[in-house]
């Protein structure tokens, strides 16, 4: 949302209608700043985010049993889902493993959700393209070790 808010091209948008096509329940920010510009702004909600069920032992075998090398996610709700599913019922899983692991996320508010939640090595790519993604994962590769002077996130 925010990098299509800085667009030259969406700066003036008199009376223009926009349909927003999301998820049922999106952020609103998108149509907020359209709306500011003087656009009309109608949604299409169309799709469910839901988190999906997992037994406790699929989530130990797929994950815990060989931690990854990196993890990509490309938005806040999966990253929650992620740590949700990652905790374990009751807490019973060490989430804390892997809280260690490289995570490449495609922005900011990405990136301080990660952080609230307590991961340690977040690689911020430049923006949301499959190539920044890319890119971002390979410079965490070679980088798996927080910048105690630079904080926790890397650019």
């Amino acid at each position: 949302s925010e990098a299509l808010l800085a667009l030259p091209q969406l700066q003036s948008l008199n009376n223009q209608r926009v349909l927003i096509c999301r998820g049922v329940g999106g952020r609103e920010t998108l149509a907020a700043g359209l709306q500011a510009r003087g656009a009309r702004v109608d949604y299409a909600e169309l799709y469910r985010r839901v988190r999906p069920s997992y037994e406790q032992q699929d989530v130990e075998s797929i994950i815990y049993k060989s931690l990854p090398s990196v993890m990509l996610v490309t938005s806040q709700q999966s990253l929650e889902n992620l740590d949700d599913l990652c905790r374990g019922q009751s807490g019973s899983l060490p989430i804390h493993q892997l809280r260690q692991v490289p995570l490449v996320v495609p922005s900011q508010r990405v990136a301080h959700k990660a952080e609230q939640l307590g991961y340690n090595h977040i690689h911020r790519a430049l923006n949301a393209t499959d190539h920044a993604m890319i890119d971002a994962i390979q410079h965490s590769l070679q980088h798996t070790t927080a910048d105690e002077e630079h904080g926790k996130i890397h650019e």
